[in-house]
């Protein structure tokens, strides 16, 4: 899974489409003190890369 302090550097989309990619379950949020720090679930990695974080390929 990817980490990053800003919705650019993890390849998400800022505004309302974060909405839309939690309810599809693609991005999930956590707070970080006063920041909410968004990452790609594995399906998102998925629909993104191609591969998922975690999962051997070849």
């Amino acid at each position: 899974m990817r980490r990053a302090s800003g919705t650019a550097r993890a390849g998400l989309p800022g505004g309302g489409h974060l909405a839309v990619l939690r309810d599809a379950n693609l991005a999930v949020g956590e707070r970080v003190g006063r920041r909410v720090v968004y990452r790609r679930t594995d399906s998102g990695d998925l629909l993104a890369t191609g591969t998922a974080a975690g999962v051997a390929t070849g």
